[in-house]
């Protein structure tokens, strides 16, 4: 009975499979080095030769062992001593994939076998990467920029309809208005009413399609910023696919920070026509997604000032607790002198009393005394 090399399996992963895995590898980065045109190191060539075509098998002789009759024979084996032998020809070649592999990284690097897959073109027209960070970025910005330009056509004719349309209703109500105000009586100090509240305009209301269009600018703006951080990975060959949750996250933040700056900045914008205004949310929208650490520093730039206007600066806290210590030190300096006045007007008399009054050490006690007191 044949007895086979058991599989040692590593975290879900067989040694065969790891094995194909590492050749992948292996012929991943030599077409990498051939397209880009790199000169293989001669012993790297020889062994890369080895690996890909193997080297001639040699079978060792048999051992033998003295018959009982003087003549040699070989050696019977048990039929539960054989081994696999595709089994025990995969040890060398697993070795010799891992020798190969560490020389390709190191003569590709700074790419690695996962990012020359990522980066490289695929399918029949060969101009689309192997990557669904790009394809989503790419299908993003189209569908982006297609609602752009649908949101743009149907609000713009529709804002100038409707500008017209309400000069004719001005226009209807600015004379029936003049009309009631001259039937109106005076004021109660002889002055005339004031007509112009009668014909102030109705306060604008954002439409969808003006909302559409400032989420297709942002949309836009952010899937662009990705799109242009990506491309110079992508020529290096260096894209990794491991950062796809970090080009997602950034696209929700694109997203959200140009909404944010395209609505509450609307108010910022003083144009004379509504067309431009709209343009302007837009570009706004725009700009809010392609610079999303800009609206954060916004932001937190306004925390800052809210929370200085609630709890004042640091600088305030600094400069009191400063002015609480000065008035300390200088409180503790008055005791301080006091306190030796004191001892020595002790000592003052001590010396009149042995010395009399006009003493030399009086006179230098009272001197001293003078000093601190002023």
């Amino acid at each position: 009975m044949s007895r086979t090399a058991p599989k040692i399996e590593a975290s879900g992963l067989s040694c065969d499979e790891l094995y194909e895995r590492i050749q992948t590898d292996n012929h991943d980065m030599l077409d990498f080095i051939r397209a880009e045109g790199k000169t293989v190191p001669e012993a790297l060539r020889a062994k890369v030769t080895e690996l890909c075509y193997g080297t001639t098998e040699t079978t060792a002789p048999a051992p033998v062992i003295p018959t009982p009759a003087g003549g040699a024979g070989p050696v019977p084996t048990p039929e539960t001593d054989k081994v696999d032998s595709n089994a025990e020809s995969r040890h060398p070649a697993l070795s010799l994939a891992l020798e190969v592999h560490g020389a390709l990284s190191q003569l590709v690097a700074p790419a690695t076998p996962r990012t020359i897959r990522a980066s490289r073109s695929t399918g029949k027209l060969k101009f689309v990467a192997d990557n669904i960070t790009v394809k989503f970025l790419l299908l993003v910005s189209i569908i982006s920029l297609l609602g752009f330009f649908a949101a743009a056509l149907v609000s713009v004719p529709a804002k100038q309809a409707e500008k017209v349309a309400a000069a004719t209703t001005n226009a209807q109500a600015a004379a029936l208005s003049n009309a009631v105000a001259a039937s109106l009586p005076e004021g109660p100090i002889g002055a005339p009413q004031d007509r112009s509240k009668l014909n102030a305009p109705v306060p604008h209301a954002a439409s969808w399609s003006e909302i559409f269009m400032l989420f297709a600018a942002a949309s836009l703006g952010s899937a662009f910023y990705g799109l242009y951080t990506g491309h110079k990975y992508l020529v290096n060959c260096t894209f990794d696919p491991k950062y796809h949750q970090v080009y997602l996250i950034r696209y929700v933040l694109g997203l959200t920070s140009g909404t944010i700056l395209g609505f509450f900045g609307r108010d910022f914008l003083k144009d004379d026509t509504d067309i431009s205004k709209q343009l302007g949310i837009a570009v706004l929208a725009l700009i809010g997604g392609y610079a999303a650490e800009a609206v954060s520093q916004i932001l937190q730039r306004f925390a800052e000032t809210l929370v200085t206007i609630v709890r004042g600066s640091n600088a305030d806290v600094l400069l009191a607790k400063q002015e609480e210590l000065k008035a300390k030190a200088k409180q503790q300096e008055t005791e301080t002198r006091t306190e030796l006045v004191k001892g020595l007007t002790k000592a003052k008399e001590v010396a009149i009393a042995t010395g009399g009054a006009g003493s030399e050490v009086a006179k230098e006690i009272q001197k001293t005394v003078d000093s601190l007191s002023k």
